[in-house]
């Protein structure tokens, strides 16, 4: 085994795969045989060419999973033949195989299907549940229900909370969402007025945390416009296409705080893997219902397609670099 086949983004929207190398671990790092690889939403951007500082050709994909195929020299954590879930950050997912450093990857129970194993995203759920406060019998409020927030509605389904309200302008997403354990589903144009907190004859308004994972401006304003005075904002949403526009006068006078929900410390987020896996093998995260379509290694050009259109069904894609082509969902 000397090469190995790895989709390389060549041109904004254009991808080919090109027969390279089998990287060799470093001392302190694993080859992973990759058996799925999500695809990821800050990842569309790059693709589509609004990235101007990624220098292309590029290797994609950042939420791998696998088998060990190969250790470095001074690893003693796994051996050949461990399922793992790993990090990536950088690229390299879409390939048959990778290397990561063995410090940020973590032991897939056996009871886990590696193709529901891509841990990244759970990761930075998990991070932003422990950072974002749940006060017990709380109205919590998740606003965009895509993959991310389906997850976080499935955890706080264990959360304490008196009312989960998932919140989204697309009717199909609500369904996704009320199966995932929400208490109350409305649509962006539906939100009651008494659930907002707009001014001072509001002030006995709004919920005590309000999750923001839309991305988007109108996701943000309407999460802002929700949170009760002294409450609590977390934005999980991925804010990447341009700049964003806040009533801070409003957002002063209500006194919430504001989380940035995003982690960066990878000692933190490989933790956070292994307690995303307690949690799937628990039961509490299902990751088979958030997982709607899969891909081959030459249709990675086709999943992110699928991603910018998001069309009925979809909720999140798989490359599966050993099948191919493939499609379902």
């Amino acid at each position: 085994m000397t090469t190995m086949r790895a989709s390389y983004l060549i041109a904004p929207e254009r991808s080919e795969v090109r027969e390279v190398p089998v990287p060799e671990p470093k001392h302190d790092e694993i080859l992973v045989q990759v058996a799925a690889c999500g695809v990821c939403t800050s990842e569309l951007h790059t693709w589509l060419g609004h990235n101007k500082a990624v220098k292309l050709p590029r290797l994609m994909g950042h939420e791998p999973s696998g088998t060990v195929a190969a250790v470095g020299s001074h690893v003693t954590r796994f051996k050949t033949g461990d399922r793992v879930a790993m990090l990536r950050y950088g690229g390299g997912g879409f390939a048959e195989y990778a290397v990561t450093l063995a410090e940020h990857a973590v032991r897939v129970p056996d009871a886990i299907p590696l193709d529901q194993a891509i841990m990244e995203p759970v990761a930075c759920l998990v991070s932003a549940m422990e950072r974002t406060p749940m006060p017990l019998a709380g109205r919590v409020a998740v606003v965009g229900c895509g993959f991310m927030g389906l997850g976080l509605i499935q955890m706080l389904a264990h959360s304490g909370a008196r009312e989960v309200i998932a919140i989204d302008i697309d009717p199909h997403a609500l369904d996704n969402a009320r199966q995932a354990g929400a208490d109350v589903c409305v649509l962006a144009s539906d939100v009651p007025s008494e659930m907002k907190v707009l001014g001072p004859a509001d002030a006995e308004q709004g919920l005590d945390t309000v999750i923001e994972v839309t991305g988007a401006q109108p996701g943000l304003t309407l999460a802002g416009e929700l949170v009760r005075l002294h409450g609590f904002l977390s934005v999980v949403g991925y804010h990447a296409n341009g700049l964003r526009e806040i009533d801070l006068g409003l957002w002063n006078w209500k006194a919430f705080t504001m989380l940035n929900a995003h982690e960066r410390r990878m000692g933190v987020l490989v933790d956070a893997i292994g307690k995303g896996l307690g949690l799937m093998e628990a039961g509490k995260i299902d990751m088979s219902a958030l997982i709607s379509h899969q891909f081959g290694l030459g249709q990675v050009d086709e999943a992110f397609q699928l991603m910018g259109s998001r069309p009925q069904g979809f909720i999140k894609s798989i490359v599966r670099p050993a099948d191919d082509p493939i499609r379902v969902g």
